[in-house]
């Protein structure tokens, strides 16, 4: 290289400090860093997303109607509600860092989980019956434990868990004389 000032270890700082400059100043003109813009639904002509016909498959949908016609207007009932949303972990002492992360582990186990069905009071939305529709899927050994988990933490909620095969044909009755048995009169 040159020497500008007689010390090297000047001359190598300087060299560094303009080859780095000029690499900044390259990539500004280029671009660089990428800045995030915004996404403005109004120019967006295709957008990837588009609204489902329903929030129900067709199977849960079928069941939905049976459902519906069996406790008619007694209970609200609610769809795919998420596990956290039913149930409470219990935190412990905040100050404890041991029962912080047990906590997150806990709810960690039920935060991405759903119910099919939750079927609630009409005045305090209080859960009363929770319905999961078992298709094919549930044959497999992950769902199977997931099951086992699932079905534990309701009966330790004291929150019962009724259980029907997907199939085209449930009928009115049939699901009336099963869910009457967990309704108050």
């Amino acid at each position: 290289m040159f020497n500008m000032t007689g010390n090297s270890t000047v001359d190598t700082i300087l060299t560094i400090g303009i080859a780095l400059f000029v690499i900044v100043t390259v990539l500004r003109i280029l671009g660089y860093p990428k800045q995030k813009q915004a996404v403005n639904p109004k120019n967006v002509k295709y957008s990837i997303y588009k609204k489902k016909s329903s929030v129900l498959t067709g199977a849960e949908l079928n069941f939905y109607k049976t459902l519906a016609a069996s406790v008619g207007n007694r209970v609200i009932i609610f769809s795919k509600v998420g596990l956290k949303d039913i149930f409470e972990v219990n935190r412990g002492s905040n100050d404890d860092e041991q029962a912080n992360k047990q906590y997150r582990r806990h709810f960690n186990m039920i935060a991405q989980k759903h119910v099919d069905f939750l079927v609630c009071d009409r005045i305090t939305l209080a859960p009363l019956i929770a319905i999961e529709l078992d298709d094919k899927s549930h044959d497999s050994e992950k769902v199977k434990k997931r099951d086992e988990f699932v079905n534990s933490l309701y009966h330790a909620a004291n929150l019962p868990l009724l259980r029907f095969k997907v199939s085209g044909n449930h009928y009115v009755d049939d699901v009336k004389k099963v869910i009457d048995q967990y309704l108050p009169e």
